[in-house]
């Protein structure tokens, strides 16, 4: 299990996890209802939305986005074929990388 900062590169295979996960799932076409797209995906890294993301084998399969300056958690999302592989540590290490010590 590796974890790393997200970068623009990473935006498509975020989607596709998103998409599959088992809770709250939604579709891309609901995703991009409220302007949630790759390229608005984009544009927020530019700001103060950051995030991590978690690959196996070089595919990720989970991942955490927030907002730096309010810290705010915006997203987790698993791959469902990975949810009991060492989740509870997966989403730990995610979200404290994520953020400052000083904001959780």
């Amino acid at each position: 299990m590796n974890f790393r900062e997200i970068n623009y590169d990473d935006i498509p295979a975020l989607f596709q996890v998103r998409i599959a996960t088992d809770e709250n799932n939604i579709s891309l076409e609901e995703l991009s209802a409220p302007d949630i797209t790759e390229s608005s995906a984009k544009e927020k890294m530019k700001g103060t939305y950051k995030g991590w993301l978690c690959d196996i084998e070089n595919q990720v399969v989970g991942f955490a986005k927030g907002d730096e300056s309010t810290g705010e958690l915006l997203v987790i999302a698993v791959l469902p074929d990975y949810i009991c592989n060492d989740l509870r540590y997966m989403k730990k290490k995610l979200v404290h990388s994520l953020f400052p010590s000083n904001i959780l």
